[in-house]
């Protein structure tokens, strides 16, 4: 198992938590109290994207670097998929998704550099997604638009253990 410490760099010395609204919390942790944040780090990803539509990321976080290569899901939504857009009293029904969201922006893949573990990453506008290591998950969250320096959050939950009998 990798143990995992927080990094001694500016962005986490400054408690960027410290600076969420709680609403913003529950976004990006998914906890209401500042005392509940769990371990993280920020960082810059490089993305790069190959003539295959492979989206190939590389960030460091608590002093390693994770490089990922990921395809393109297009399993993920229905082709049988029927949007309702809802204004006011009026609605319209459509076939697929509206053309203002993006269909192609949902990967799936594993970490090259962490045994091939499994991860499932949405590259629309921002970067979002999950890693699944042995013992825990890693959560990828965008940070809110007004404290954004092109900077991404990660942080670590830990497995529920489930006994079946």
């Amino acid at each position: 198992m990798n143990q995992l410490r927080l990094l001694d760099d500016k962005s986490t010395k400054l408690g960027f938590h410290h600076r969420l609204t709680k609403r913003e919390l529950q976004q990006v942790f998914g906890v209401e109290h500042k005392t509940h944040v769990p371990e993280y780090a920020l960082f810059n990803a490089e993305r790069r994207k190959s003539d295959d539509d492979r989206l190939h990321l590389q960030f460091n976080a608590w002093n390693v670097t994770y490089r990922i290569e990921l395809q393109p899901n297009r399993k993920l939504l229905s082709p049988h998929l029927t949007s309702v857009i809802r204004d006011g009293n009026a609605s319209e029904s459509i076939r697929g998704l509206p053309s203002n969201l993006d269909y192609d922006c949902h990967f799936h893949g594993k970490v090259l550099s962490h045994g091939n573990v499994s991860a499932a990453i949405s590259n629309c506008h921002t970067l979002m997604g999950t890693i699944v290591m042995d013992d825990h998950f890693l959560v990828i969250q965008t940070i809110p638009p007004r404290l954004k320096a092109h900077q991404v959050c990660i942080y670590l939950t830990h497995l529920l253990k489930c006994y079946c009998f």
